[in-house]
């Protein structure tokens, strides 16, 4: 895995502009690799989410994204998905986002075993 890699999973901002500390790491991570195009779950939250009964929105977040790729998929179909997995602190199964992962770690890797290897033009695959 490039150093890069698990760095991008875990930004640290220079400075503070929201009041999250800035160690703080993200409690959820989702690649899908497809072969045909990219595909964006943003219209997973035209609808606000609800606060749970005991405060905070992360819980109803994750149910909403996992919900919404489920729902994609099975409008798109699933044939061009070559990988989807996500990583979380969340231990409940988020089923529409794929297969799970322990750690960011495996999930990048994972994402990188399945992703199209590209070949400059001119040379044979």
């Amino acid at each position: 895995m490039p150093p890069s890699s698990a760095h991008s999973s875990c930004p640290c901002p220079r400075r503070r502009r929201t009041p999250q500390p800035p160690h703080t790491i993200p409690d959820l991570a989702h690649i899908s690799v497809r072969s045909d195009r990219p595909l964006s779950y943003a219209a997973a939250f035209e609808s606000p989410v609800t606060a749970s009964g005991q405060g905070g929105f992360a819980g109803a977040s994750r149910t909403a994204l996992s919900e919404y790729a489920e729902t994609a998929n099975r409008l798109l179909g699933t044939s061009s998905i070559l990988h989807s997995g996500w990583a979380g602190i969340d231990t409940k199964d988020l089923n529409g986002l794929g297969t799970r992962h322990t750690s960011f770690d495996t999930l990048i890797d994972a994402a990188l075993d399945h992703a199209p290897t590209a070949h400059p033009a001119g040379d044979a695959a």
